[in-house]
């Protein structure tokens, strides 16, 4: 449901697809729940069991990597950048309107998720100087806090 009139969502994986250069099995964003562009957006990463990061990571206990969790709220806050600079098929795929990974600050592993578990993310842009962005990410699963922190990216025109 859209609270304002400049939120968008829920975004399909083919609407996904056209805002980020990602593809499976490295496109971590399986659901975009709503998006403010330029400012916030939420979404859903599923932990399929039969995910194969799941046969090294580790094989007897398996968890999500914590940098894979970081990496799918940088994708998440890059839709939100990506639909605000008009983010388009063309500008996705030569890596337009995508931010790249410039550091991972203050980021905070609570609880670790495993196969079965769906990661609820929101991404919400902070500060902004000239390129690079601010992205404040929280996640859980259901009740329970996964992580949280800052990401920050530096943003390609």
């Amino acid at each position: 449901m859209n609270d304002t009139p400049d939120e968008h969502g829920p975004l399909s994986r083919i609407e996904i697809e056209k805002l980020l250069p990602h593809r499976t099995p490295f496109l971590l964003v399986d659901e975009v729940v709503s998006v403010r562009p330029g400012q916030l957006a939420t979404g859903v990463k599923f932990l399929e069991p039969g995910d194969p990061v799941f046969d090294g990571h580790f094989p007897a206990d398996p968890i999500m990597p914590g940098v894979l969790i970081a990496e799918a709220c940088g994708q998440l806050g890059a839709i939100a950048l990506a639909m605000e600079a008009g983010g388009t098929d063309d500008r996705a795929m030569a890596g337009k309107a995508t931010g790249y990974l410039a550091s991972i600050n203050k980021f905070k592993f609570h609880s670790p998720c495993r196969p079965g578990d769906s990661l609820e993310m929101t991404v919400r842009v902070g500060k902004r100087m000239q390129t690079l962005v601010q992205l404040i990410c929280s996640v859980r699963t259901g009740r329970r806090k996964v992580a949280d922190g800052d990401l920050t990216v530096t943003m390609q025109s």
